[in-house]
C-alpha cells in the first residue's frame, strides 16, 4: 500500500485477544479470545473517524 501511495494505519489494541469485540467471548473461554470493552469502545471510535475521512 505504501509503494502505491495509499494511506494506511494499523490498530493494536493490547491485552486483547480474538473476538474482542463480541460480548459472548467470555475471558477464558478459549485461550486467545474475550471480550474487551474498553478495546471494543476504542476500535468503534477508530472505525468511525476512518468512515467520517473517506466518506466526506
Amino acid at each position: 500500500m505504501t509503494e502505491r501511495g495509499a494511506p494506511w494505519q494499523l490498530h493494536a489494541y493490547g491485552h486483547t485477544g480474538h473476538a474482542f469485540t463480541n460480548p459472548a467471548a467470555k475471558p477464558g473461554m478459549q485461550p486467545g479470545f474475550g471480550f474487551d470493552v474498553k478495546a471494543t469502545a476504542r476500535s468503534w471510535r477508530a472505525m468511525v473517524d476512518f468512515l467520517s475521512d473517506v466518506l466526506r
